[in-house]
């Protein structure tokens, strides 16, 4: 069912870029191509990475034609991923409000230490049986800096529980 959520949302390549940093055994074997930085404040595409099927994750992509990953949220621990001028950053979680869909809600913000702020503004639209999760069709993603700086992305997604398919 995951995999019908995607095609409905990204192009096929943004799909398979997707899975491919869900729910295997094996680590991930797909490559991201270096992203030059420079030094505009901008989201990167995240590195694949490994998802607990015992946890309920939320996976943005850009809403272009490239679908690139550029957020994911999870909810043990209650952190939001982002990968910006190079580096992989880890914020946690500090407040949420919206409809609660796979452990994830519409509106969540995540706050760094260094007074970074993640906020991740997503509607979700449920993917039939609530329980497998929702697609989400529009959202954005906005990271301010420690400098103030901003970048705000629309973004396109699911949000689900386990790992995918």
């Amino acid at each position: 069912m995951t995999r019908n959520l995607l095609a409905a949302l990204v192009p096929s390549a943004a799909a398979c870029l997707l899975l491919s940093a869900c729910g295997s055994t094996a680590p991930a074997r797909t490559e991201i191509a270096a992203t030059p930085d420079t030094g505009e404040l901008a989201l990167q595409p995240l590195p694949p990475f490994e998802i607990d099927p015992k946890t309920c994750t939320m996976v943005l992509l850009t809403r272009d034609t490239s679908g690139t990953r550029v957020m994911a949220a999870f909810d043990a621990p209650a952190v939001g991923r982002i990968r910006v001028h190079g580096t992989t950053l880890n914020l946690p979680r500090a407040e949420v409000s919206g409809a609660v869909r796979a452990g994830q809600s519409e509106r969540q913000v995540y706050r760094g230490e260094d007074g970074s702020v993640l906020i991740s503004d997503v509607r979700f639209e449920d993917a039939g049986d609530p329980a497998s999760g929702a697609m989400i069709r529009s959202g954005t993603v906005a990271y301010t800096a420690p400098n103030g700086e901003t970048v705000i992305t629309p973004v396109v997604g699911i949000a689900t529980c386990g790992a995918a398919p």
